[in-house]
């Protein structure tokens, strides 16, 4: 069953919501609807699974028809609201816990997702259920960001008796870990002792060894930014560091959806770009600032170069980690 945390972090909206997702838009859909066309056929049907309120129709413009699995009420309502405003029908939004999927065995077309699996707690759980309804020959499209949730990953390195230490950027996202054991973990406690205050101290400790959670790191940058300069500033700890957790999820879903004896057809980096006008994106929007910058947003990265290099123009890029199985 989905825990209690999954179910309610995920409830809101506004938690879905990323400006740079409408920023990189187009060269997102150019993406996504070319992954969806190479592997499906358009008399498919595809399940989605967390659906949300329906980015992922937005971006493949309702190519082939859907059904859709999301286990938060709010997020329903708005998904089904939309539906009906574009005259499709809202109850191809099945309310439905990811870990028991709604539907009988062998019988789903294909499945896809967008940004879900790296949250979910119980990965091999969920790669299961996929495998179990897909249809012989059926496939699992799967798309996730440079961003990618670290739950997953840090629940099955606890499992395998680690202690994943979140080791954050300097905007607080958590782009890897370090895998601790008892030695390495005791050097960090004490660390810790001059690094957080003491009333926090046991708490720390405590949430370190022991947390589900591991996202909420990200909340807590007075903790994780000492903890991911003295992990740096330790020569013998590089080891210790995983790969950035986007790559860290794709060889995971590579492990566990080959456990099931399903065959990955791809597991990579694709990158699609677009040049647009600086105007057509607006003064206003939040993202641009007022030199040349990059961004790493949610959904890939974009480029505004100044008008001396390329008249206004700015470089959409969005580079997305894609993952596809074949049952």
């Amino acid at each position: 069953m989905m825990t209690a945390h999954e179910a309610d972090l995920w409830h809101d909206p506004e938690t879905l919501y990323w400006p740079s997702r409408e920023l990189c838009f187009i060269p997102m859909q150019m993406l996504i609807n070319g992954v969806i066309d190479e592997y499906t056929k358009s008399e498919d049907i595809l399940l989605e699974l967390g659906s949300g309120t329906g980015a992922l129709d937005d971006y493949t413009n309702y190519s082939r028809q859907t059904k859709y699995v999301e286990g938060s009420e709010e997020l329903i309502a708005v998904h089904r609201a939309k539906l009906t405003e574009e005259g499709k029908d809202p109850d191809s939004v099945i309310q439905g816990d990811l870990y028991e999927l709604p539907f009988e065995d062998n019988s789903v077309d294909n499945v896809v997702g967008l940004l879900v699996l790296d949250a979910m707690l119980d990965l091999p759980a969920a790669v299961q259920e996929i495998h179990r309804v897909l249809k012989p020959g059926g496939k699992f499209i799967y798309f996730h960001d440079l961003r990618a949730s670290s739950n997953a990953m840090a629940l099955m390195l606890y499992e395998q008796g680690a202690i994943p230490i979140p080791i954050v950027d300097g905007r607080n996202n958590i782009t890897h870990m370090a895998t601790f054991g008892a030695t390495e973990f005791k050097w960090l406690k004490k660390q810790l002792k001059s690094l957080v205050p003491k009333s926090d101290y046991n708490e720390v400790v405590d949430l370190l060894e022991s947390t589900n959670q591991f996202d909420i790191w990200q909340h807590y940058p007075e903790v994780t930014q000492p903890i991911t300069k003295a992990i740096l500033n330790n020569p013998e700890l590089q080891d210790c560091i995983t790969p950035h957790v986007s790559e860290l999820l794709s060889m995971m879903l590579q492990q566990e959806f080959e456990a099931t004896g399903m065959k990955v057809l791809e597991n990579n980096l694709r990158t699609s770009e677009v040049l647009v006008d600086r105007s057509s994106i607006g003064p206003e929007h939040e993202l641009l600032e007022e030199h040349n910058t990059i961004e790493h947003g949610a959904f890939g990265n974009w480029y505004w170069h100044s008008e001396d290099v390329l008249a206004g123009k700015v470089l959409l890029v969005a580079n997305v980690l894609t993952f596809v199985a074949t049952k």
